[in-house]
């Protein structure tokens, strides 16, 4: 994922309140306007609790499946 991707991405996350699961950054995502190639994209991340939209973009750029399972 490019840089530009990852700052589009961030512009349907706004608001997101952390810690957060897989599903709910999608929901948000969907309710802010995303098209569905990034909401397909983000319900591809680890079921996860993401603690900081650092750790939502790092599992992005790493790609599907690629998120730390002991992050719960």
């Amino acid at each position: 994922m490019t840089k530009a991707d990852s700052t589009n991405i961030e512009t349907y996350l706004k608001g997101l309140k952390f810690p957060v699961q897989r599903e709910e950054i999608v929901n948000l995502a969907r309710k802010q306007g995303a098209n569905e190639q990034i909401c397909r994209q983000l319900s591809q991340l680890p079921n996860v609790h993401y603690r900081s939209m650092n750790e939502v973009n790092r599992d992005l750029s790493l790609g599907t499946g690629s998120g730390q399972a002991g992050r719960n």
